[in-house]
């Protein structure tokens, strides 16, 4: 284990190297925090609540998903991509790490970076505008960092199939966007899942994206009982695990196909 701390370690002091593209990447992710709190403040207009959402409720939840944004969600597909593609692959195979697990710590260092904005976006925030924004109880807190975990194992989980994908595909562009359409509309990134139609709901209670953004917040907003909120955390174990299996099986399948000869 203490080999991929090394790696996480070294990773840290590379992105100290090009601070500037870090901050860059920083900005794009909080851009939706910045823009859509003050779209769906204008479309309330005279109304205090929209589909059981208060003002606060709607700027706290996009402060929120700016947040999982920040701390949880994964770009890993495109270096799996680059490294089957250009069999660079070979390399990793013999090395004593996992691949995937070298990758998902090499992220977390760039998560510190991101995370320590995160935290310093949400006391700004608080400060200048405490009207809108919520504080939960300790105990909300300690569920919905239990939460962000899943939800950054779930996103790294999609990151990975999306890669892997290059297997079989040369070029995984494509549905690298239509699976990141599905995740940020059936997620509730784009907007809160219960101002959706029914039909629509009903659909993305049965699909694993939901608690990538909308159950954390939901659960940040203590908006969902304690029972419920139990329910939901055996769910998002149980869509982690069978999202594991499938990374399992698309690895073991795809090696037997790859050949290292790159392009």
């Amino acid at each position: 284990m203490r080999k991929y701390f090394v790696m996480f370690f070294m990773e840290i002091q590379r992105l100290f190297a090009y601070r500037a593209r870090v901050i860059v990447w920083v900005l794009v992710d909080i851009s939706t925090v910045a823009i859509l709190p003050f779209f769906w403040l204008a479309l309330y207009g005279d109304r205090e609540t929209l589909a059981g959402f208060t003002r606060a409720d709607i700027v706290t939840y996009y402060i929120v998903v700016g947040v999982i944004g920040l701390c949880a969600t994964s770009h890993v597909s495109r270096h799996v991509h680059e490294s089957i593609l250009k069999g660079t692959l070979s390399k990793s195979l013999v090395q004593p790490y996992g691949y995937l697990v070298y990758h998902f710590m090499r992220e977390n260092s760039y998560k510190v970076f991101s995370g320590l904005t995160a935290l310093f976006l949400v006391l700004m925030l608080r400060v200048f505008l405490s009207a809108y924004f919520i504080l939960p109880s300790f105990a909300t807190l300690l569920w919905f960092f239990f939460f962000l975990m899943l939800s950054r194992l779930l996103s790294f989980s999609f990151e990975v199939m999306t890669g892997l994908g290059s297997f079989w595909l040369a070029e995984t562009g494509a549905l690298k966007q239509i699976r990141f359409l599905i995740e940020k509309t059936f997620g509730g990134q784009f907007a809160p899942l219960a101002l959706f139609p029914p039909l629509l709901q009903l659909i993305s209670r049965y699909l694993p994206f939901q608690y990538l953004y909308y159950i954390p917040a939901q659960v940040y907003l203590e908006k969902i009982p304690p029972a419920a909120i139990l329910h939901h955390a055996g769910f998002a174990l149980l869509w982690v695990l069978i999202a594991f299996a499938t990374i399992a099986i698309l690895w073991r399948r795809g090696l037997y196909r790859y050949d290292g000869a790159g392009i």
